[in-house]
């Protein structure tokens, strides 16, 4: 795993202006950091993060939909208290979603249990339970140990025989607040800085969220890229703690060996709508114009489908014989048509057959493909009502689903 620290600091504008310490986001923080270990910080198009309107609506929605320990049937074990915990908030049965897949668990299995599947398109994302884990070996480095002083990131690996994978812990926390005595101003390369808890007020939250002690038992949500996956062939996932160090050499090492399980990858349904009609956006900087030609909605997400011009130069990779000028001219016909696309995820809207509607999931990933550019977004957690959406709006017009 060819990863240095220092790319995982790298966040350019996507955290703050230098200068600035924006408020404590722990959904933002955990989505860029599996960008930059999962290796999007080099594609072809930088991803962005999730619109803090739809943050908000989900932690609201995460919230009102926990389901607490003390509420579960005597007797059951910790995998299968998890099990129902993770159905329960990602509303998996009020939701009717036949792609989440749930394992069978011994009550007394140690180092690495499948607690549940299902496939996002990008990534198969599995939720497991590892143990025996000692309190201080509860790391993420989405909360942290990100932003170490010391150069030293911790981050769970899940290895596959065609690559890497990665996890984060699981949350399930009541609230995120903190007291001003418990955070912390952190600075950032380049200058940026940024307001976070404390190290010892993130680890208790995480102990309190996804950590058991009596069966020192830790929760985590893993991503394996659907493309090391085969439909119908079993992959076996090697998973494991590792410590990374920053500096030339960039060395790794193994600090904890939970072992192997066996995953066989799942389908993903996708509800397709093309419309006749495909709404026309604007580049305000350029004047051009884009269509919006149709919609993909899965049940963690929605990818719109679009179409300009210059797409697939924006979509690209610059070409290594352009010369300084052209490189910027190319990075800003990308922000342009970066922004552009923003608009039109962000004033998108799904609507419910009892007649309520809820903002697009935030552009994640924008990738070029077929002609056509792919707005994707995922909630990150929880599901989509699939068979519950009638209609989407998007550019002011609204089209149905059937």
């Amino acid at each position: 795993m060819e990863v240095k620290i220092s790319q995982l600091f790298d966040y350019g504008d996507e955290i703050a202006a230098p200068g600035e310490a924006p408020a404590f986001d722990p959904g933002e923080i955990k989505e860029l950091t599996m960008k930059r270990i999962h290796g999007e910080r080099n594609a072809p198009k930088p991803a962005r993060a999730v619109r803090r309107a739809s943050r908000t609506l989900l932690i609201a929605a995460i919230l009102a939909t926990l389901f607490t320990i003390t509420a579960l049937a005597a007797g059951l074990s910790i995998h299968q208290r998890r099990q129902e915990e993770l159905r329960r908030r990602n509303e998996i049965d009020a939701h009717h979603v036949e792609d989440y897949v749930q394992f069978d668990t011994a009550e007394d299995a140690a180092g690495v249990t499948l607690l549940s599947t299902i496939n996002n398109g990008d990534n198969q994302v599995v939720y497991l339970n590892l143990s025996p884990v000692e309190e201080d070996e509860v790391y993420d480095p989405g909360m942290q140990d990100m932003m170490s002083e010391t150069g030293v990131l911790r981050c769970y690996v899940m290895e596959t025989d065609a690559g890497s994978g990665w996890g984060m812990l699981e949350y399930m926390p009541d609230d995120w607040d903190f007291p001003p005595e418990e955070m912390m101003t952190v600075t950032l390369e380049g200058g940026h800085t940024l307001e976070r808890p404390t190290p010892e007020a993130m680890h208790r939250k995480l102990l309190e969220s996804c950590y058991d002690a009596q069966s020192k038992t830790l929760t985590l949500k893993g991503y394996v890229p659907s493309s090391q996956l085969a439909p119908g062939k079993a992959v076996q996932l090697h998973v494991m703690l590792l410590e990374l160090r920053d500096g030339d050499d960039g060395s790794t090492r193994i600090l904890r060996d939970f072992g192997r399980v066996s995953l066989s990858p799942t389908e993903q349904t996708i509800k397709t709508v093309r419309f006749d009609d495909p709404p026309v956006f604007l580049n305000e900087e350029t004047g051009e114009e884009g269509r919006v030609l149709g919609v993909e909605l899965n049940y963690e997400g929605a990818s719109w489908l679009v179409s300009f011009d210059d797409m697939q130069f924006v979509h690209s990779a610059p070409a290594p014989d352009l010369t300084l000028e052209q490189r910027r001219a190319k990075q800003d016909l990308e922000r342009s048509w970066g922004m552009a696309e923003d608009e039109v995820v962000w004033n998108a809207k799904l609507n419910f057959a009892d007649g309520s509607s809820m903002d697009a999931p935030g552009i994640l990933r924008c990738p070029y493909e077929e002609g056509v550019v792919k707005l994707m977004g995922n909630l990150g957690e929880g599901t989509l009502a699939l068979d519950q959406i009638v209609s989407v709006t998007v550019c002011g017009k609204t089209f149905p689903v059937k």
